[in-house]
């Protein structure tokens, strides 16, 4: 191969590499904000539909464990978007023959995932229940 050709490559992967990088930095960011987040608004909600509105406490349980499912969704849509990015880290690190150091665990944001998860689950059996009793 041509030795323009070769650094032209050489340089193209270090900047995919930086990239990529970024961007699993920003997937995994994402996966640590947004669970607090989501339970953060959930309390102010319901706190503030109790006090001011309790007649439309059902509705809003309802509505928290719909837009829980949502939530849910994008964290699935990062998380994969985070594995595609390591898994493109590892073929570039391989590729520029420089040590393998990057690596997938998505073991650390299962409790926070679950956490959004039992909060939905909680807010819809709570809507449905409190619409009957």
């Amino acid at each position: 191969m041509d030795n323009t050709l070769q650094t032209g490559l050489q340089e193209s992967l270090r900047i995919q590499l930086t990239e990529l990088n970024n961007r699993s930095r920003w997937y995994s960011s994402q996966l640590w904000q947004i669970p607090f987040a989501f339970i953060s608004l959930v309390g102010l909600l319901i706190g503030n539909i109790a006090t001011k509105f309790p007649d439309l406490l059902h509705f809003t349980f309802l509505t928290v464990g719909l837009f829980g499912i949502l939530v849910l969704i994008h964290m699935n849509g990062i998380m994969n978007g985070e594995r595609r990015a390591v898994e493109n880290l590892k073929k570039i690190e391989a590729a520029l023959q420089i040590p393998q150091t990057v690596e997938y665990k998505p073991t650390y944001v299962r409790p926070l995932y679950l956490l959004v998860w039992l909060s939905t689950v909680t807010s819809i059996i709570t809507g449905a229940y409190s619409i009957y009793y």
